[in-house]
C-alpha cells in the first residue's frame, strides 16, 4: 500500500507517485514506475487512485519487474531456467522476446493484450519480422506461440495478470518437412572422408579434427545428436559388450561449456554397436593416450571426445562438419544432424521397426519417430500398388489393409 508520503505534486498541481520497488531483475536498474493522476480533485482522491493503480503492478514488482509484457516474459524465462530448462532453450526464448515481442507489443501491460493483438503479432512476424526484412518461418512463430502460452499461464498463476488471451489464439501451421538422409553415393563419400580423418595424427589441429570425426562417426553409426556425442564420458564406451551408453549432453552457455546429465529426450539409453564401430572406438581411445596425460587418459569420467581434457563445443563440431561438407561439394542442407537422420532412415529402409528406432534415437515417444520418419517406412506403398493391381485384374476384389 502507498501512503501520503509517496504522493507528489508537479508544478501544475497534478498528483503523481513514483515508488521505489527494488531492482529490476531483468535490467538491473532501479524499479521506479511513474503514474500521474490529473483527474484527482484532492490528495485523498489521488491516494485512492494511486493505490488502485499500485494493486495492478504489485505482483510484477514482487517478481522484480514492472507491469510490462517484455520484462515479465524475460522473468518467466528466468524461472524456467531455474526449473531446469535447457540453456539452449532459454537462450532461444530470450532471443524471441528481444527480437519478436519487444519491438511490437513488449511495452504493453499483459492485461491489455487481446487474442487479436497476438494474432496480429504473428502476421507481422511472418510478413516482415526477420532481420533481413523478410518473414519469420512459421515453425519459429509456432515455437514462439508455445512459449507465450506457457508464459501467460505462469503470469495468471502468479497473479501478474487476470486473463489469458492465448487460450483463444491459434498458431500457424508449418509445412511438414521430411527428414533428409544422405543418398547411397553421398553416404559412401562421407563415410570414406570420416574414415580418413580417423587416421589423423595427434598434432595441432589434427587432434580436434579426429575427435570431431569420431563424433560424426557415432552420429552415423548409432544416430546420436551432436550434443550427446560431445557429452560422452570415457566410461560410456562399453566396447566389450558392444554398447554405447548415451546418458548426457554438452550444452553451451555464456558461462562456458558443461555436461548436463540428461539427453534432450530426458532419459538415458544403451545403443548397440557393431563390432567395426567398437574397434574404431578402441582405436580412438588408444590414440588419445598419445597426447593426453595418463592421469587424464585413464579417468573414466573424462570426456570421450576431447582435445585437452575438456568438453568439446557442439557448435564447433557442427561447424567443422559443415566445412567438410563444403569441401566435398555437398548441398548446404546437409548438416551434422543429417548423419542422425541417415542412420534412422537407412535402418527403416532395411526393415527396422519404429519402436527399436525410437529407442536408438532417444525420442520421448514413438509418435515423434513416426512423425519424422513415417515417409520412409518401406513396404506400405508397394503393398498398395500390388493391391491395386490385383483389384484391376480381378474386378475389384482386393483390399488395401
Amino acid at each position: 500500500m502507498l501512503s501520503r508520503d509517496d504522493l507528489r505534486r508537479r508544478a501544475d498541481g497534478t498528483f503523481f507517485v513514483r515508488p521505489y520497488l527494488g531492482t529490476n531483475a531483468v535490467t538491473g536498474k532501479p524499479l521506479r514506475p511513474y503514474k500521474s493522476f490529473p483527474e484527482a480533485a484532492d490528495a485523498d482522491e489521488a491516494l485512492a487512485m494511486a493505490n488502485e493503480w499500485y494493486a495492478t503492478i504489485a505482483t510484477a514488482a514482487e517478481l522484480g519487474v514492472p507491469q510490462r509484457l517484455g520484462d515479465l516474459l524475460m522473468r518467466y524465462v528466468d524461472f524456467r531456467e531455474a526449473e531446469g530448462v535447457s540453456p539452449n532453450t532459454a537462450r532461444a526464448y530470450r532471443a524471441w522476446v528481444r527480437n519478436y515481442v519487444d519491438p511490437y507489443i513488449g511495452d504493453m501491460d499483459p492485461d491489455d493484450v487481446r487474442p487479436v493483438t497476438v494474432g496480429g503479432l504473428y502476421n507481422a512476424l511472418m510478413l516482415r519480422g526477420a532481420r533481413d526484412g523478410g518473414g519469420v518461418a512459421p515453425s519459429t512463430v509456432t515455437g514462439l506461440h508455445w512459449m507465450l502460452s506457457g508464459a501467460w499461464k505462469w503470469m495468471v498463476r502468479n497473479d501478474a495478470c487476470a486473463c489469458n488471451p492465448m487460450l483463444s489464439v491459434g498458431h500457424p501451421r508449418a509445412a511438414a518437412r521430411e527428414a533428409a538422409a544422405l543418398s547411397a553415393a553421398d553416404f559412401r563419400r562421407v563415410s570414406e572422408a570420416i574414415g580418413r580423418m580417423l587416421r589423423k595424427s595427434a598434432e595441432g589441429r589434427d587432434v580436434f579434427a579426429r575427435n570431431a570425426a569420431m563424433a560424426a562417426y557415432l552420429a552415423l553409426m548409432d544416430g546420436e545428436r551432436v550434443g550427446e556425442a560431445c557429452g560422452h564420458m570415457l566410461s560410456d564406451a562399453r566396447t566389450a559388450p558392444g554398447v554405447m551408453h548415451v546418458g548426457g549432453s554438452v550444452v553451451e552457455s555464456p558461462g562456458g561449456v558443461w555436461r548436463r546429465p540428461s539427453t534432450k529426450g530426458g532419459r538415458s539409453r544403451n545403443v548397440a554397436l557393431a563390432p567395426e564401430a567398437c574397434a574404431e572406438l578402441d582405436a580412438h581411445i588408444g590414440w588419445q593416450s598419445s597426447y593426453l596425460a595418463r592421469t587424464v587418459a585413464d579417468d573414466p569420467s573424462r570426456p570421450l571426445l576431447t582435445v585437452a581434457g575438456g568438453w568439446m563445443r557442439p557448435t564447433k563440431v557442427s561447424a567443422w562438419f559443415s566445412s567438410v561438407r563444403d569441401e566435398m561439394g555437398l548441398p548446404k542442407g546437409v548438416t551434422f544432424h543429417t548423419l542422425r537422420h541417415t542412420h534412422a532412415t537407412w535402418l527403416l529402409m532395411g526393415g527396422g521397426d519404429m519402436r527399436t528406432i525410437q529407442e536408438r534415437l532417444g525420442h520421448a515417444d514413438v509418435a515423434t519417430t513416426l512423425r519424422v520418419y513415417s515417409h520412409v517406412m518401406p513396404g506400405r506403398d508397394a503393398e498398395a500398388a500390388r493391391a491395386f493391381e490385383a483389384m484391376a485384374r480381378g474386378g475389384g476384389s482386393a483390399a488395401v489393409r
